[in-house]
C-alpha cells in the first residue's frame, strides 16, 4: 500500500541561507555555524539539565528543566547585534503548556539577556538586548486557544522593529529601540536558566536562529516546511488507563546511579480500565522516571496494591532512553509487554 505522503516533495528547512543555528530534533543533525555562515563550528547534542528531557520524537520537554547550547562565537554575536541595529529571526515549533502560565516564564534566552522569549498568560513577550519589553497579545482563548496547541513561531527583528508570526501569519508588531546594546557572550538556553523560577512546561523543536529578518514569504514557507516534517512522522500510540500496581523493581538512590543524573525503573501492573486509546493485555510492565536531574521522583514511592492513572506508549518507540540507567529487578516474563510512562514527572515529597 502506498504511503499517503509518497511522492510529496520534501520542503527544505531551515528556509533561506542565513540560518546559523538549527535544531530540528535531537535525533537529527544539529548545526551551529560561524558568523560567516559557510562552515559548521560543531555538530553536537544539547546538554539537558534538571527535568529537561526528550520525547519519543527527540523534541525538548522542558518543564522545570533546561537544555543549553554553547553558541558563543564572538563574530556571530556582533553580527546579530549589528551595532545597535539588530537584524535576525528566532524561529521555533512550540507545543504550549496545557495550563496557561499565570506568571512570566522563559521559553528561550541567549546569554541571559541578548534576547529572551517568554510567555505570560495569553501574551508572548520578547526582549532584545537593552531594548524595551515587547508584549505580543496572542489570539483570544475562545477563538484559538494556545493551551496544548502546537504552533510555528517566528520573531523577526530588524532595526527598531519586531514582528511576531504564528503559523506563517503576522500577528503583532512592536518597537525594539536600543535592542542591539550590551550583547555579551553566553549559551543559548531553552527553558528557564534560573533554578529558583518556575519553568515553561511546554515542548520545543524546530528551533533556528537566522542572521537576518526573514521576509513574510520566507516565514510562511518555513512554517509549511516544518509542519510537513511533523505531519510525516509516525506519532506513538498513547493509551490512558487505570492500573493496579502488582510489583515493582528496586528503586536505586541518587548516589547509587552516579554518574548518571537520571534513571527509570520497571513496574508491573494489572489493567483496571482503559479510558482512552488502544487495547492492552490484562497485565503489563511500565518503565517510569524515578530520578531526573539527580532528584528522586514521586514514582519511586508508588505503593503496591494502589491503583494509578497512567499515560503510556510502547517502550520500543523511545530512542531517547537508550543510554539512560534502568532498574529492572523483576522476574523475566516474555509474555508481558513493556510500556513507557509519558506523564509529567513530579518530585518526591520531602521527608
Amino acid at each position: 500500500m502506498a504511503s499517503a505522503h509518497q511522492g510529496e516533495e520534501k520542503l527544505p528547512w531551515p528556509v533561506g541561507a542565513a540560518a546559523v543555528f538549527a535544531y530540528p530534533t535531537a535525533f537529527e543533525t544539529i548545526l551551529a555555524y560561524d558568523h560567516k555562515g559557510d562552515e559548521p563550528l560543531f555538530n553536537y547534542g544539547l546538554e539537558l539539565h534538571g527535568f529537561g528531557r526528550l520525547d519519543a520524537n527527540g523534541a525538548l520537554l522542558l518543564g522545570n528543566g533546561t537544555a543549553s547550547a554553547p553558541l558563543q562565537d564572538k563574530g556571530l554575536i556582533e553580527q546579530l547585534a549589528a551595532a545597535g541595529q539588530p537584524n535576525f529571526t528566532l524561529e521555533a515549533w512550540l507545543t504550549f503548556p496545557a495550563t496557561t502560565p499565570k506568571e512570566e516564564v522563559e521559553i528561550v534566552s541567549y546569554a541571559d539577556g541578548n534576547f529572551v522569549l517568554s510567555q505570560n498568560g495569553d501574551q508572548l513577550r520578547f526582549r532584545v538586548g537593552g531594548g524595551p519589553l515587547l508584549s505580543f497579545p496572542t489570539p483570544s482563548s475562545a477563538e484559538e486557544p494556545l493551551a496544548s496547541m502546537t504552533r510555528h513561531l517566528c520573531v523577526c527583528v530588524q532595526g527598531k522593529g519586531a514582528t511576531l508570526y504564528l503559523d506563517g501569519k503576522p500577528r503583532s508588531e512592536g518597537q525594539a529601540k536600543g535592542a542591539g546594546d550590551g550583547w555579551i557572550s553566553g549559551p543559548l538556553v531553552f527553558g528557564s536558566g534560573k533554578p529558583e523560577t518556575i519553568g515553561w512546561n511546554g515542548k520545543l523543536e524546530g528551533f533556528a536562529l537566522h542572521t537576518q529578518a526573514l521576509s513574510a514569504g520566507q516565514v510562511s514557507a518555513s512554517a509549511r516546511a516544518y509542519a510537513q516534517r511533523a505531519k510525516q512522522r509516525k506519532a506513538p500510540r498513547v493509551t490512558r488507563l487505570q492500573a493496579k500496581l502488582l510489583t515493582r523493581s528496586r528503586v536505586p538512590t541518587v548516589e547509587e546511579i552516579a554518574p548518571y543524573p537520571e534513571s527509570i525503573a520497571v513496574y508491573e501492573y494489572e489493567v483496571v480500565k482503559v479510558m482512552e486509546g488502544f487495547y492492552l493485555p490484562k497485565k503489563m510492565r511500565v518503565a517510569h522516571w524515578i530520578i531526573l536531574g539527580e532528584k528522586p521522583l514521586a514514582n519511586g514511592a508508588a505503593k503496591v496494591g494502589e491503583t494509578y492513572e497512567l499515560a503510556v506508549i510502547d517502550f520500543a518507540r523511545n530512542r531517547q532512553l537508550e543510554n539512560v540507567n534502568i532498574s529492572d529487578t523483576l522476574e523475566f516474563d516474555f509474555d508481558l509487554r513493556l510500556f513507557f510512562d509519558i506523564g509529567t514527572p513530579l518530585l518526591a515529597p520531602e521527608k
